[in-house]
């Protein structure tokens, strides 16, 4: 029966979250990021993490490859919660091909730093479940 479970359990569900932002520049331009994070279990005064990967996006440019961790949840007080990220995408400048990637030759390998804060935790079931 879910009445009978304590509270501190039923607000520890699985969640994600989002992300997106922009890399620094380096090499005169810069990349957009955008991902969501894999889902953990996370609730009220808990320290969980999120893991997270992908690539870089840009239109006719070159992409590079990231992944990592958030920080801890920084509580608000409405109960929700956020995660810092802060990043460093793969030095390897490549492109997409068909089915598979290829580096880039003529660009140099390069890295761009990305930070910021994920949205509001997405995917927790309504109260009223």
């Amino acid at each position: 029966m879910k009445g009978s479970v304590p509270m501190s359990v039923t607000n520890c569900q699985a969640h994600a979250h989002e992300f997106y932002g922009s890399t620094s520049i380096n090499l005169g331009h810069r990349h957009n990021v955008r991902f969501f994070t894999y889902p953990v279990n996370g609730g009220p005064g808990d320290c969980h993490f999120h893991r997270f990967q992908g690539i870089t996006f840009a239109l006719n440019q070159h992409f590079h490859r990231f992944e990592g961790y958030t920080g801890p949840p920084v509580y608000l007080p409405d109960g929700s919660h956020f995660h810092m990220v802060d990043d460093v995408v793969d030095d390897e400048p490549f492109e997409f091909r068909g089915q598979y990637y290829k580096t880039v030759e003529d660009i140099p390998r390069h890295r761009h730093s990305f930070q910021g804060r994920t949205g509001p935790p997405l995917g927790y079931e309504p109260s009223s479940w």
